[in-house]
């Protein structure tokens, strides 16, 4: 799988709190069942990311969402 461009990258986080960050529901779930340091690669349905329409503009249609 290609990588993004620097500039379009997801910036790291070093802490957050649970629930009260900006997070799409899968993701926010996903991160809950993580262990300290395991890294993983989700690989969402739209459903569960942007929603069947997507986020008008980089994610189109019904499109399912990979996060590393």
């Amino acid at each position: 799988m290609d990588k993004l461009p620097e500039s379009e990258q997801l910036p790291e986080i070093d802490n957050y709190i649970m629930d009260k960050e900006e997070l799409f529901s899968g993701l926010r779930e996903g991160l809950k069942l993580m262990k300290p340091g395991e890294t993983v690669t989700f690989l969402f349905p739209s459903q569960k990311a942007y929603g069947y329409y997507g986020d008008t503009n980089r994610i189109g249609t019904n499109v399912p969402l990979v996060c590393k």
